[in-house]
């Protein structure tokens, strides 16, 4: 950043402050798009009578929940339901049995019905990479995309820091158009959290 904005001294925008402008800039694009680099898998374990599992760290949306059943082998995804919908098939959180269905409302996922056993499920989500802890630190992000991160953070500096440079409308468009491109590269021919199907329990 700093050979981009030439004479903007570390006094006015010192090297903190570029971090954060950096890690504000791949939060941006994580939040607003589905790309690759926040795909996280993981699993966390079911507990029997409860319904309420709370979200990992940096959690921005679900994809796909699944289990093995544990009787017959079979996969078990398990169907998205926003809100409103899931508490229509699920009034009674008392009613245990093997879930089929979840929603994500607050800082948990909640299950329906609620489990009656213990159960491992395997969890896909969009998520919030670690922050940068250095200017000179870098991950998968950056070092393929640095281009959409360095316009957007760059924009950034300019319009959260008062940074008056002619450039910005220029910096603006090339942020968006390199962002398009990484929407693009990493389309998935599927809906973030809202599949259509499960395979019921037997």
């Amino acid at each position: 950043m700093g050979n981009w904005l030439g004479d903007v001294n570390t006094t006015r925008l010192p090297d903190a402050i570029r971090l954060d402008c950096i890690n504000a800039a791949i939060r941006f694009f994580l939040r607003q798009y589905d790309l690759r680099y926040g795909e996280i898998t993981d699993t966390f374990a079911t507990v029997a009578s409860t319904y309420d599992y709370t979200v990992p760290t940096g959690w921005l949306r679900p994809h796909t929940i699944w289990y093995t059943h544990p009787t017959n082998s079979s996969t078990v995804v398990l169907i998205y339901r926003e809100k409103e919908a899931f508490d229509i098939l699920f009034p009674d959180t008392s009613k245990e049995d093997l879930p089929t269905y979840y929603t994500a409302w607050g800082a948990n996922i909640r299950l329906g019905k609620t489990p009656d056993q213990v159960l491992t499920l395997n969890r896909n989500y969009y998520g919030l990479l670690t922050d940068l802890a250095s200017a000179n630190d870098s991950n998968i992000f950056t070092s393929d995309a640095w281009e959409a991160i360095l316009f957007k953070a760059l924009e950034i500096a300019c319009e959260g820091y008062g940074i008056n440079d002619r450039r910005l409308p220029q910096w603006k468009t090339l942020a968006r158009q390199w962002g398009e491109q990484l929407v693009t590269s990493h389309a998935r021919a599927r809906t973030s959290g809202r599949k259509a199907q499960s395979s019921e329990p037997g």
